[in-house]
């Protein structure tokens, strides 16, 4: 791929590509014992902007019948409240997470230090009209692990990459 050769499947690969890097990113964030929110708000800000870019190019190519698949899948309705995450971070600069250093209880295998969460109030958008996903965010996101989000969007991708490629 090179920088000229604008097609739907290079635009994908990007954005796939930047979101994939994004979530390594983030993993490798998280699992030092010393991180910060700002740490690991970084690639998480960065996944949320690749992925939203996803989004808007499986839309562009496939309209309506991408979006319908999209909000009836378990993993894919949680792009709106990704979009007004992402929205959040953006626009208002929002730091829309936050990790607590230490074990996580209960424990998982395997095990993991800390937790990365979304935040529970953003900040209002300046403007009205991006508001738009906050009630999938409330009810999906608000007070749960980012990483799960990410492995969400992960498998929503996943999922539709191969229906179309079918």
């Amino acid at each position: 791929m090179t920088p000229t050769d604008d097609t739907h499947d290079n635009r994908l690969e990007l954005a796939l590509s930047g979101f994939n890097g994004a979530v390594v990113r983030y993993r490798e964030e998280v699992s030092k014992h010393d991180g910060t929110d700002v740490g690991a708000l970084v690639p998480v800000t960065e996944a949320l902007w690749w992925a939203i870019s996803v989004d808007e190019e499986y839309r562009k190519e496939y309209a309506d019948w991408y979006k319908s698949r999209r909000d009836q899948d378990r993993d894919g309705r949680l792009m709106l409240g990704v979009r007004y995450a992402r929205n959040r971070c953006g626009h208002q600069r929002a730091i829309a997470i936050n990790r607590h250093n230490g074990m996580a209880w209960p424990a998982h295998w395997p095990s993991r230090w800390g937790a990365v969460t979304w935040k529970q109030e953003l900040p209002p958008a300046d403007n009205p009209n991006q508001e738009h996903g906050k009630d999938v965010y409330w009810e999906h996101l608000a007070g749960r692990d980012v990483g799960n989000t990410l492995v969400a969007v992960e498998n929503w991708f996943a999922r539709f990459g191969k229906r179309v490629a079918a």
